[in-house]
């Protein structure tokens, strides 16, 4: 990072290359293999999701360092709302965890979306919307739950500011937030 400006767009112009021609070598039969990844390992057929996180959270990464009032832009909180779902079951199945068996209902303001996750035993999967009974609820806003659960804010400060409620099973969402809000 101390080196001249035109030295580390080079290296990030290399390394997005590598990654690219990465992805392009990729065929349908590698789709469900595990890629590693910082978070945990990660299906092949997640990277792009992952990619997306790449741009609107790194995004807000490089433009806070300069000015700690910008936000994520609107467009990409929504973008990655469609896949979070999907992240969170992926982050859960592969992180270190008691097992548990619970339904969660996740709700975002700010664009509005619900889902409900079904911990089993060890794993995780989803279903959109808010149908059935829930053991415990978890409320927030849709940038503070992306930040929570890409290490960008803790969880005391989005309750103390009040972006993040949760409702329910104290002890079953204490242990569900601890898996997804992991920092890594």
């Amino acid at each position: 990072m101390a080196g001249p400006r035109s030295a580390l767009m080079d290296a990030f112009d290399a390394s997005a290359a590598n990654v690219c021609a990465a992805l392009d070598a990729v065929r349908e039969s590698d789709l469900g293999k595990l890629g590693w990844h910082p978070r945990g390992l990660t299906p092949v057929d997640a990277w792009i999701g992952l990619r997306l996180v790449e741009l609107v959270i790194h995004d807000w990464d490089i433009r806070h360092g300069f000015d700690p009032s910008v936000r994520p832009t609107a467009p990409g909180v929504e973008g990655m709302l469609t896949f979070l779902p999907a992240a969170q079951v992926r982050h859960f199945n592969v992180r270190e965890k008691e097992p548990m068996s619970a339904r969660f209902l996740f709700r975002t303001t700010q664009p509005g979306r619900a889902w409900t996750m079904i911990a089993e035993g060890g794993m995780a999967s989803f279903r959109p919307g808010p149908e059935g009974a829930h053991d415990a609820a978890i409320t927030a806003d849709a940038e503070a739950l992306l930040f929570l659960n890409y290490g960008r804010l803790s969880r005391e400060e989005a309750e103390r500011a009040g972006k993040l409620k949760t409702e329910g099973g104290a002890a079953l969402v204490d242990a569900l937030l601890g898996v997804l809000f992991a920092k890594y």
